[in-house]
């Protein structure tokens, strides 16, 4: 099986797995820095650690949200990170890599060259790979609540999508 991670910074294809940067010490420090922050309770999100990128979730304090972002911009700015949001989080990672990169990559190597891409998603951050695929012929699906974006088709939810999938409607 072939997934990618991290918003294309790591690939994987059942049997290595590659990565375009490799230096953790910037999310390292920026691990500690919001640790600081939560323990000494400036910061209202939980952690989620992924390795080459640290996302602080604020779905159990959406009222923290506006003080999340600015947290997650003040330790991106000293660490050289990016920032990306999401649904109810904010992710801090190395590089400039998006969706689309993933997308990019996938398309270029066997087995998927010459084939027509499919990106689902239901996050602002799958937009980069909505966009991606429909440059390249495919088609991108946008679950869940519906809203402004680059997906030509909406499914309701993930049991629409499997439906979807399984009745061979991709073509």
């Amino acid at each position: 099986m072939h997934v990618a991670g991290i918003h294309g910074l790591e690939r994987r294809d059942g049997q290595s797995v590659e990565r375009a940067l490799d230096d953790r010490a910037p999310i390292e420090a920026a691990l500690t820095d919001a640790r600081v922050l939560i323990a000494k309770h400036a910061l209202q999100a939980d952690i989620e650690d992924k390795g080459l990128a640290l996302a602080l979730h604020y779905r159990r304090a959406p009222e923290f949200a506006d003080a999340t972002r600015r947290a997650a911009a003040d330790i991106a700015h000293r660490h050289g990170l990016s920032i990306l949001e999401g649904k109810m989080v904010v992710e801090l990672k190395l590089g400039q890599r998006t969706k689309a990169d993933a997308v990019a990559d996938f398309m270029a190597s066997p087995p998927f060259a010459n084939r027509k891409p499919i990106a689902i998603g239901d996050d602002i951050t799958d937009e980069d790979a909505f966009r991606a695929v429909a440059n390249l012929g495919g088609h991108s699906v946008l679950v869940g609540e519906e809203r402004q974006t680059a997906a030509r088709f909406h499914l309701p939810d993930t049991r629409a999508v499997f439906a979807w999938l399984e009745a061979g409607l991709i073509s």
